[in-house]
């Protein structure tokens, strides 16, 4: 929060920000910034977040740490804060001789909402304790009922490395029941869950529910739960749930939504379920009803049937089958009997209008699933079955009303003996297979390339796969957590932060298309499930403005294999980024900045992706490098000075890739603050990160495709900001880089330092893809970047080193020489990238130092992180607000700078003297202390003092008022995980020009000829920079 003399200076822009607000709310557009009222105030969740479910790119839905169901993020770019009072696991347990006890497992009350008056709520808080450790998280409830043990473990899919199952739309919750008692008891877990996200839809008619049931058609392992070599035969029916059917409001918002409750029938347990109950509003006593039911009987039966009816299976008509893999998945609906007179409606076909209980609605879903089973040749549709001793049946829908809410309920119960432990699995899947963005863009989500794009039945085959795998899912989350975890040199703080923040690739407004350059790939119509392209195109035929952009091109035939039963994980692993193999990425820069692959941050933020998705990343970069050359030069106003400006130059990196109202990849730069058109910094980080990402994944075709935007990027900028001839170029006054309403002019440590390390970067780069390609310029190309670099660097630090940091700018203000926390950013990603640095190490050190020692120790007692700006004299630099802030993701890039230079420090001093060497061993530990000491004062004030958990803000101030909650660039604390484990152990220069573009025999030959030099005593020439070796004057050794 801004105070008095900077919300003066800031009135102009908030007028004209509350103008574009409302602008763009009133044309029925959400702007990018998700603001509102008088004094565009941000939504103001509550420190109540927790793990969210789900994995990358189908939707997410957040749980609290108190068991709540409350952040729904499903349609793109919109988060809806709505704690659903039907959503709930409960619990109910039997002894003999004593009555019966049930208790929701919330703390909160639901008796607000009709129909759940009845349950029991007002769970003591004192008996739960909440774990979390991304994707999982495990909540222990001591006694909620009396002698019970209830721990509940939820599992996500989110798998390094993997591209398949971290696609999918589902969680799963493991249910440990532990009976304390020293007598038997039954115990059950009920799972209900809303028909809707919360919203004024659930009420708005027309959803409805459907029992299904998921085969297995094989025998197959149970997720490593038996010994090597043996198998156990599948039982019928061995995942059972709901489906719960959700037309969503809104012209452009009738694709297709279907949750799945699901429950594992192998564990031993009892499952029972009633499909369809009012959660509230009109019929709300049917919630009463299922209450009782629990609480009686410890399980759940149809609404209006009794014991006896509820165990003959005939009520149940079939109108939907599905076979994927060894899964065939049925879906039913309970019938009520007909008159003989009655008949069977319209045409005497199931699911059409005119009984009373379907709509034409019902009708176009019916029929569409009898044209999938015949087109896609892998299922059967179930003629209706007929009573003997009445008339015919037909399905009992039950449409909800309007002002109606529906819910369905699955219950597992398990008979324990003293002391006896079962465990019990529920799923929750959703499937929005379309995701349809503002403009009508409509795209597959990355989980139909396994799933098909038809909806429908999706949901339960998501939910079944998880429950078959998801004990495969935890062993692969296990392994990859175990080395930090039991890392004894890590703080345990950095430990949980480091997984609990990437949360964010879940949970950031997060759409992962099987798309490429915008446009859909086509399914070849055969794949398990799929229809392809035009059944997926017109299976809504009402829909009215809808944009479908398919590129009609024909996949591979999938072939099967992989957990998922589809395609092998290894083609993915290993595919370039290519879109066509690993589709399209994006996530928003915050929860309340509604910008995708907002770039400046996620230069940050990309460390994560880099690690952890290494293709996703690379498809990211393919996608900004292609947008670097196109153009819109429609003119808008921009919001900081009110100036008229061409939304997109052409040879311009990109702010961003649109937004979730506009067109994706299509209409980029939704940002509209200031001019990114002349921003200094997106060209240097767009080198710097294909670099990165070259190194890391050592892909070749990468390189050559980004390469020629990277020499035009570099070239247009030297042109138009170097304005000296000095090799460095000047910031222009205005705030042109992502500090964007702090002004910085001329030359500056936080731009300058990236520029020089994008032109080492370049010269590194063009000797790889030049000498592959045996361009006749690489000697050139190379010669010409080193030599820019050096002259570069020379005017760097002539400009701004003050002999103990970095200065801010060379404006002359009087400010120009704060410390600013991010002054390393260049030689940050020099370091990380294994590039000669921007300074030297002791400049570093020096530097990094003082920002301990001001922006951090001397800013809210050295416990709220790094704050922006301080003066030399120890007072937080009041340019502006964001010289004022502590920027979350800025904090950790910082402290990944600390680490690696405390990592070259102490390899330095192992090579000096002992005196040396010891002032550098003691810097180097004084250094890894400072980074952990920094990243640690984002963990005292965000999660333990101000409850920013699962959703860290972009900034706070010294009083904990945020600015952006929900923000992608704290996923750079992975920066300090690289620094830790993947810092190259040698700096990269580039061969000097004369050996660039020489073939592998000729370097062959080179290397040969030192080889026999050393062995005729020859001389050798090293430098050592930073306890390094790099070879000098090898061109003299290979030319001897």
């Amino acid at each position: 929060m801004p105070g008095l003399k900077e919300s003066l200076s800031l009135l102009p822009l908030a007028w004209r920000m509350g103008q574009y607000v409302s602008g763009e709310r009133r044309e029925n557009r959400d702007p990018i910034f998700d603001l509102n009222g008088l004094l565009l105030q941000p939504p103001i969740p509550g420190p109540y977040a927790g793990v969210p479910l789900g994995g990358l790119g189908g939707g997410c839905i957040g749980r609290g740490f108190r068991g709540e169901f409350r952040r729904w993020n499903l349609n793109p770019g919109k988060y809806r804060h709505k704690v659903v009072a039907a959503n709930q696991f409960s619990v109910r347990v039997l002894r003999k001789g004593q009555a019966p006890v049930a208790q929701v497992l919330a703390v909160g009350d639901g008796r607000e909402t009709d129909g759940l008056r009845a349950w029991r709520w007002g769970m003591d808080p004192r008996v739960g304790t909440y774990h979390a450790l991304f994707p999982r998280a495990w909540t222990v409830y001591e006694e909620a009922v009396p002698l019970v043990r209830l721990t509940c473990r939820q599992v996500s899919p989110v798998l390094p490395h993997d591209y398949q199952d971290s696609s999918l739309p589902v969680c799963v919750f493991e249910w440990t029941v532990e009976n304390l008692g020293a007598s038997a008891a039954d115990v059950s877990i009920m799972f209900s869950f809303q028909n809707g996200l919360g919203t004024s839809s659930d009420g708005a008619g027309g959803h409805f529910n459907r029992r299904f049931s998921v085969h297995r058609q094989d025998s197959s392992p149970r997720g490593g739960e038996q010994e090597a070599g043996t198998t156990e035969e599948a039982e019928e029916g061995v995942v059972v749930g709901v489906h719960l059917h959700h037309q969503q409001e809104g012209a452009r918002d009738k694709d297709a939504l279907t949750f799945a409750v699901a429950a594992d029938a192998q564990s031993g347990s009892r499952v029972s379920l009633c499909s369809r109950f009012s959660s509230g509003g009109a019929g709300s006593k049917e919630a009463s009803e299922v209450w009782r039911q629990f609480l009686e009987d410890g399980s759940l039966r149809e609404i209006g049937r009794t014991e006896e009816q509820h165990g003959d299976q005939d009520h149940l008509e079939t109108l939907a089958t599905r076979t994927r893999g060894s899964d065939r998945i049925v879906e039913t609906s309970e019938c009520a009997l007909e008159r003989p007179s009655e008949g069977r409606g319209r045409g005497g076909r199931v699911g059409e209008q005119g009984d009373g209980h379907t709509d034409g609605r019902h009708h176009r879903y019916h029929h569409h699933h009898h044209r999938l089973h015949h087109h896609a040749g892998n299922g059967k549709h179930r003629r209706p079955q007929h009573s003997k001793e009445a008339g015919p049946r037909r399905p009992h829908h039950r449409p909800s009303k309007a002002k109606e809410s529906i819910a369905a309920a699955v219950c597992q119960a398990v008979s324990l003996g003293p002391h006896g432990v079962a465990r019990l699995s529920f799923a929750l899947a959703w499937d929005m297979p379309i995701v349809r963005f503002g403009s009508g863009l409509a795209l597959p989500r990355r989980y139909t390339r396994f799933f098909g794009k038809e909806g429908g039945l999706t949901a339960g085959l998501i939910a079944s796969h998880a429950l078959r795998y998801y004990p495969l899912w935890e062993k692969e989350i296990e392994a990859w957590q175990r080395p930090v975890l039991e890392d004894p040199s890590l703080p345990a703080f950095y430990k949980h932060m480091l997984f609990n923040e990437l949360y964010f690739l879940t949970d950031g407004g997060t759409v992962w298309t099987e798309s490429r350059a915008g446009r859909a790939h086509e399914s070849d119509g055969e794949e398990e499930g799929g229809q392809g392209w035009e059944t997926g195109r017109n299976r809504r035929p009402d829909q009215e403005g809808e944009v479908w952009r398919g590129n009609r091109e024909q996949d591979a035939r999938r072939r099967a294999g992989g957990a998922s039963g589809v395609e092998n994980n290894r083609t993915f692993q290993s595919c370039h980024g290519e879109q066509r193999m690993v589709g399209q990425f994006l996530y928003v820069e915050g929860h309340e900045y509604l910008m995708y692959n907002t770039y400046d941050v996620h230069f940050y933020a990309s460390f994560a992706l880099t690690m952890l998705w290494p293709m996703l990343e690379l498809s990211v970069q393919r996608d900004v490098a292609a947008a670097v050359m196109g153009q819109d030069l429609g003119m808008r106003r921009l919001l900081a000075r009110g100036e008229m400006r061409p939304r997109k130059v052409a040879g311009a990196v990109p702010h961003d890739l649109g937004c979730p109202s506009g067109v994706p990849w299509g209409k980029v730069n939704a940002y509209n603050l200031q001019d990114v058109n002349r921003w200094k910094d997106l060209g240097p980080k767009l080198v710097l990160q294909a670099y990165r990402d070259y190194m890391a994944t050592e892909s070749a075709p990468f390189a050559r495709a980004v390469w020629p935007v990277l020499r035009h990027v570099m070239e247009a900028a030297l042109t138009a900001f170097d304005r000296d001839g000095d090799g460095l170029i000047e910031n222009s006054g205005f705030p042109d880089q992502t500090y964007d309403i702090w002004t910085v002019k001329g030359p500056s440590a936080y731009t300058g330092g990236l520029w020089v390390a994008a032109l080492t970067a370049m010269a590194a780069l063009g000797e790889a893809v030049t000498t592959t390609n045996g361009g006749s310029d690489a000697q050139a190309v190379v010669a010409h970047y080193q030599a820019l670099a050096t002259q570069a660097r020379e005017a760097y630090a002539g400009h701004l080193w003050n002999g103990t940091y970095f200065d801010y700018d060379n404006s002359g203000s009087p400010h120009q020489d704060s410390i600013m926390a991010d002054q390393m950013a260049g030689q940050w990603y020099a370091r990380a990238c294994g590039l000669t640095p921007v300074a030297k190490g002791a400049q570093a050190r020096s530097s990094l130092t003082t920002v301990f020692k001001y922006n951090v120790q001397q800013f809210a007692d050295g416990c709220s992180g790094a704050v922006n700006g301080m003066r030399p004299d120890g007072q937080v630099d009041d340019t502006c607000m964001q010289s004022q802030e502590v920027w979350t993701g800025t904090t950790y890039s910082v402290a990944a700078a600390m680490l690696q230079e405390a990592a070259l420090a102490a390899s330095e001093a192992a090579e000096h003297s002992e005196g040396r060497g010891r002032a550098l061993q003691e810097e180097a530990d004084f250094l890894r202390h400072a980074a952990f000491e920094t990243a640690r004062g984002l963990y005292e004030a965000g999660w333990k003092r101000f409850g920013y958990w699962f959703a860290t803000p972009e900034a706070w101030n010294h009083e904990g008022h945020f600015r952006s909650l929900g923000y992608m660039r704290p996923l750079s604390i992975w920066a300090m995980q690289w620094a830790l484990t993947r810092m190259p152990a040698t700096t990269v220069s580039a061969r000097p020009a004369d050996l660039v573009g020489r073939t592998d025999d000729e370097l062959e030959q080179c290397d040969k000829r030192r080889d026999d030099d050393t062995i005729n005593g020859a001389e050798q020439h090293f430098s050592h920079t930073n306890g390094v070796q790099t070879r000098n004057n090898a061109d003299q050794v290979c030319n001897k």
